[in-house]
């Protein structure tokens, strides 16, 4: 008789039969990334010592600078033993605070620069290998960005044989901060949570600024005087004008109305994505301060972007009949709250000057203005300077000391190659974030589930709000230099951060 072959066992002594009727193994899940400084004591001694030279300087200038400067320090310390928890900070307070004058604390300095460029320096020199990103094209046009305009512009300068003071290097190395705060952020959260619990603080930290405003609004005691040492503006004698505008902790009511544009279309998708009933109630309350004081800031362009904005989104969710009602119920409350002050706005801008009869124009006074200095002065005075601009300071021949777009300002700074590389750049990222827009979301199975579909949705949103946020930028930023100012372009290099995470994560 031929003898049973005894049945194979493998290398933990089963047999291959009965391994075949075993349940299935659990896939193993890798560790969620985190993130983790190298040698924290050395950072630590070395922000002790940095900080001890900041409080002295700061101290300097009287007590109030010195606390300041201590409570830096010491935020600076305990974001070394929290990175995570330091780019969240970050992210809520530098926008916010992106509007103090120079000087407070650091003589030359602006608070946050400092806060950006200093905690995303040692960020990024600090971080491990396991914690780079790789680089995407959005980050090679950026990078190209930063060196463009600072070559550009010393090139510029060398050519006229001209000096630089202070504000001009200051407007030449500026982009660097947009670019290191954008790669910190983009290292520090490498999670998907992280990124979430970041855009919550991103809102929470348009809060103070919207108290703030409303205060000055309000005429509260200390608060107007406050402003202007925060801010360095004093427009005490706008009393005798004929609209009174808000412009809470930033130097011009035009940087605070671009600001709460982004909180605004930011709150809209986060709303029409359908978020849970705690982030809900949170992105309501930031959207509806933001509103007001957008409204208090009486400019025309970004609260009509604010609305086709946020009509934009409602027709991606396919809500637009819902949002319509809510929209034009929010109009009518906000205009029956300030008709006043928008009517004379109104008046302001569309009745014509040339006779005192009650006639009107069809185009504002403060878009046709521009279009008579671009024409009558800054035109003319690129002529022949198309290809490497003019550099950082204002031609001699140009009056009008503000460029009144982002266009003029930048073929001012680096000709046309910088103004393509700036449209380059806003192209890369609107490719990467309408990939993160159309991406399906995973459907919840259960507790678990439910908190990553929730993060997924957010991330969507995000991306989605990010598509519109360009696109109407594109055309807000033909009257008005926003993403050269302070604010708004914060926010946006910030969400681009937050939008390629989310690009990284799902490859």
């Amino acid at each position: 008789m031929a003898r049973r072959r005894a049945p194979r066992k493998n290398m933990a002594g089963v047999s291959a039969n009965a391994a075949s009727h075993l349940p299935a193994r659990a896939p193993v899940l890798a560790p969620e990334p985190r993130f983790d400084l190298r040698h924290p004591r050395l950072v630590g001694l070395a922000g002790l010592v940095f900080g001890s030279l900041v409080v002295g300087a700061a101290a300097s200038r009287g007590l109030g600078a010195g606390l300041a400067a201590v409570l830096a320090v010491a935020g600076t310390l305990w974001a070394v033993r929290n990175p995570t928890a330091g780019a969240m900070a970050i992210v809520a307070i530098v926008p916010a605070v992106s509007g103090f004058k120079r000087g407070l604390p650091i003589p030359g300095f602006r608070l946050g620069e400092l806060l950006a460029v200093g905690y995303s320096t040692m960020l990024l020199a600090t971080s491990g290998r396991a914690q780079w990103r790789r680089w995407r094209a959005f980050d090679w046009l950026a990078l190209g960005y930063v060196v463009a305009t600072f070559g550009l512009g010393m090139l510029d300068t060398a050519l006229r044989h001209d000096t630089l003071s202070g504000t001009d290097v200051g407007q030449l190395v500026g982009p660097l901060q947009f670019f290191l705060l954008y790669r910190a952020v983009l290292v520090a959260l490498p999670r998907r949570e992280d990124r979430v619990r970041a855009l919550d603080w991103l809102l929470i930290g348009s809060v103070p600024v919207c108290v703030l405003t409303l205060l000055q609004a309000a005429h509260a005691p200390g608060v107007p005087a406050l402003l202007v040492k925060l801010t360095g503006q004093d427009f005490s004698s706008r009393a005798s004008w004929a609209i009174t505008r808000a412009n809470g902790p930033f130097p011009h009511w035009t940087v605070l109305a671009a600001y709460l544009f982004a909180i605004v279309v930011l709150c809209a998708a986060l709303l029409l994505a359908g978020v849970n009933a705690r982030r809900r109630r949170l992105v309501l309350a930031v959207m509806g301060l933001a509103a007001v004081c957008l409204v208090l800031t009486v400019t025309i362009a970004p609260m009509i972007g604010a609305l086709v904005g946020s009509l934009m989104l409602a027709w991606w969710y396919r809500r637009s009949g819902r949002v319509l009602a809510w929209l034009t119920a929010a109009a009518v409350l906000l205009g029956g709250a300030f008709q006043s002050l928008l009517s004379r706005r109104a008046n302001d801008q569309f009745a014509t000057q040339a006779s005192s009869n009650a006639g009107y124009s069809l185009v504002p006074h403060t878009v046709s203005n521009r279009v008579a200095i671009w024409v009558d002065q800054y035109l003319p005075a690129l002529r022949g300077r198309w290809l490497t601009g003019y550099g950082p300071q204002i031609p001699p021949e140009v009056t009008w000391r503000y460029t009144e777009s982002v266009y003029i300002s930048m073929v001012l700074r680096g000709g046309l190659p910088l103004l393509a590389l700036y449209g380059a750049m806003s192209w890369a990222l609107a490719l990467v974030a309408l990939g993160v827009a159309r991406r399906p979301l995973p459907q919840p199975t259960g507790p678990h589930d439910a908190s990553v579909a929730e993060g997924a949705r957010i991330e969507r949103a995000l991306a989605r709000g990010a598509v519109v946020l360009l696109v109407v930028l594109a055309v807000l930023q033909l009257t008005a230099p926003d993403f050269v100012t302070t604010g708004q372009p914060h926010v946006w290099w910030i969400v681009a951060a937050l939008v390629i995470g989310a690009a990284a994560e799902e490859r």
